[in-house]
């Protein structure tokens, strides 16, 4: 199973008027680069050598172990290696991670280090999740 999408137009010799077309890379691209910018944005203060305490640090680093593993399950599934079935299977790995990050940046909001827009990349990361899981 690849990701598919329907898209709504007429198309001649069919009696619903739609069809679905395939996009698996395309979307899987889209994903990709949805991922790897909120799990860029947390770094861009390490990136420019921004003195970071470990506890400030550690958020980034488990946002960025579960977008690895959400990158590694898209490219699988474009790819046709994987079924979209296995989104929970990742998601079990990854969603802990991804709820960890958030705690550890809530919990370090008021700290000075900690990199802006952490919190809500690790939202937008759990979104991701939730989306991941309901699309099979």
């Amino acid at each position: 199973m690849s990701l598919r999408l329907m898209t709504f137009w007429t198309v001649p010799n069919t009696p619903h008027g739609f069809e679905t077309a395939d996009i698996s890379r395309g979307l899987a691209g889209v994903l990709v680069a949805c991922v790897g910018v909120w799990t860029f944005f947390p770094w861009l203060p390490i990136f420019l050598r921004r003195p970071i305490s470990w506890g400030s640090f550690r958020p980034v680093l488990f946002l960025t172990l579960s977008s690895l593993l959400q990158v590694a399950f898209v490219v699988l599934v474009a790819k046709s290696l994987l079924t979209l079935d296995y989104s929970l299977r990742f998601a079990a790995l990854g969603l802990p991670l991804c709820i960890l990050a958030l705690v550890l940046a809530s919990r370090r909001k008021g700290a000075n280090d900690l990199p802006r827009g952490t919190l809500i990349c690790a939202i937008f990361g759990l979104v991701m999740w939730v989306f991941l899981i309901t699309a099979h």
